[in-house]
């Protein structure tokens, strides 16, 4: 995306948007690595039950599974899984702010009630128009900032794609709103990209 027309400001952003790409490209190789370590264990788990080392799974009369000995390994991906998905929300969090900062010492907007509507007119003004992609990123971040149902109603009037597959928004009603964002890899590159 487009983040700022070049100016000494936009060195700033562009280095602060790095840091948030290696911070999670960090991340993402140490979740790598977690999930083929759990993969490892999991087919020596099943080597083992396969070679009659350890027990495997067992069934009740009707044939429904009572225990299942990679259950744990399963459990595992899981939180793999949720982790990725929250750093990756809080890396969005992180890119918007940075955002934010480089604007605010461009702009000398500093205070509280300097929002989201200021920091973008006081851009116009200069003849910097703010990308789409900085608006729906600050909706992103809303939502998993105040996690409300509003927050969510406004990114999936302009982002439906960054929900999880399936999520309907007058359906579904979880415990978490900000849970009904899922982020691929391309998705983080579209806003990681200045």
């Amino acid at each position: 995306m487009s983040w700022l027309k070049f100016n000494p400001y936009a060195y700033d952003l562009a280095e602060a948007v790095g840091l948030v790409r290696r911070g999670l490209e960090a991340a993402e190789r140490a979740m790598r690595d977690d999930e083929e370590r759990v993969a490892a264990e999991m087919a020596e788990n099943d080597r083992k039950i396969g070679a009659g080392e350890v027990g495997g799974p067992t069934f009740d009369s009707d044939g429904d599974l009572l225990n299942d000995p990679n259950e744990v390994y399963h459990y595992d991906f899981m939180a793999i899984k949720s982790t990725q998905m929250e750093v990756r929300k809080s890396m969005m969090i992180a890119l918007y702010h940075a955002w934010e900062r480089v604007v605010r010492k461009m702009t000398k907007l500093t205070t509280s009630k300097d929002n989201h509507g200021a920091l973008a007119a006081a851009l116009a003004a200069m003849d910097i128009p703010v990308s789409p992609e900085v608006e729906n990123l600050r909706r992103l971040v809303n939502l998993v900032k105040h996690n409300s149902k509003e927050k969510m109603l406004k990114l999936w009037e302009v982002r439906p794609d960054l929900f999880y597959r399936g999520f309907e928004p007058e359906v579904h009603f979880p415990d978490d709103w900000a849970d009904t964002i899922e982020l691929s890899s391309e998705q983080i590159a579209v806003f990681l990209t200045p």
